[in-house]
């Protein structure tokens, strides 16, 4: 809406952040997994920089599954019947939501081991098969979440 008050427009924000809670799927796998992400954060004791580059990455990567989410609503709304083009722009979306998560994969998983390593005083060898190993269970856990949720 044009020309909205300021509380009306947080008020607006809220009802949507809300809705994508409520309603998407994969928007909840992000909170899910930020949610992990932070309560690790809290058991490695990370630094200010790692905490930030937590926040940072977390929000990228929920606001653009958020924008993707938006922007499949809006074609499907506009342009009902399939078309390439259409197609094409949510693949794209998607696919931005996809760099964001291995960004965040990227930057992250050194990071963690690199406090893993401090908090623990071990190995950096231990410290990259611990945090492998967490990795690999959570997606498992993820993908056997994902099959039983229908």
């Amino acid at each position: 809406m044009k020309n909205q008050r300021l509380t009306d427009s947080f008020r607006t924000a809220a009802k949507g952040f809300y809705q994508a809670f409520r309603r998407e799927y994969h928007i909840k796998v992000a909170f899910l997994l930020t949610f992990i992400a932070v309560v690790y954060s809290c058991v490695l004791g990370l630094t200010l920089a790692e905490w930030t580059t937590v926040v940072v990455l977390s929000a990228m990567v929920v606001s653009l599954e958020m924008m993707n989410t938006a922007l499949e609503k809006l074609a499907d709304a506009v342009h009902p019947e399939w078309s390439e083009e259409v197609g094409l722009s949510k693949d794209l979306a998607a696919g931005a939501v996809l760099v964001s998560v291995g960004a965040a994969a990227a930057v992250g998983f050194p990071m963690f081991v690199s406090a893993f390593c401090r908090r623990f005083a071990v190995s950096l060898t231990y410290g990259v098969l611990v945090n492998l190993t967490l990795f690999i269970i959570g997606i498992g856990l993820l993908l056997i979440w994902d099959m039983f949720r229908r």
